[in-house]
């Protein structure tokens, strides 16, 4: 057609078509010619490298959740380490107190060596109460410190993202 006629009729329409993601087109739906409904699906690009990226996201959340659960059965332990050890410590400080209270009322009722066992029995267990404490206190804060929120939420966007399906409109 001439520019100049105000008569002439197009027959051809170009419309540019951006896609929201970046890709190969994977499958093409329409043909040249076809007419297009508003939404109608007109291409799929190629998305194998997103669903991998999904997966090793997927396969990430449940490392991380792995690592949660490991990390709360070592701080039962621990608490379990610690009623352990303070049962110990009192057994001891009770055995070594009856002894010494033995040897007040009646005098060498209990040799003095044994006392003196009995005393670094009491200072062993009290080391270890200290020790499972201070694990336990550990325990709990490499699990409370742990970037858990920050590496789930992270994998959990790059699902989302790359979950939404493959076609493009």
């Amino acid at each position: 057609f001439h520019p100049s006629t105000t008569a002439a009729t197009s027959y051809f329409r170009t419309v540019p078509i951006i896609s929201e993601g970046v890709g190969r087109v994977a499958e093409i739906y329409v043909k040249l010619g076809d007419e297009i409904q508003e939404g109608a699906p007109i291409f799929r690009l190629d998305d194998s490298s997103q669903q991998a990226t999904a997966e090793t996201a997927r396969r990430r959340i449940i490392e991380i959740d792995a690592q949660m659960a490991v990390a709360q059965n070592d701080r039962a332990a621990a608490e379990g380490q610690v009623v352990q050890a303070r049962g110990s410590y009192q057994q001891a400080v009770d055995e070594l107190a009856t002894k010494q209270e033995l040897n007040r009322r009646g005098g060498d009722i209990v040799a003095r060596r044994e006392i003196e066992r009995l005393e670094i029995v009491v200072a062993t267990r009290k080391g270890a109460v200290d020790a499972a404490v201070s694990g336990h206190i550990e325990r709990h804060i490499l699990l409370k410190a742990a970037p858990r929120h920050i590496t789930h939420g992270r994998a959990m966007g790059v699902v989302q993202r790359c979950g939404d399906g493959p076609d493009r409109r």
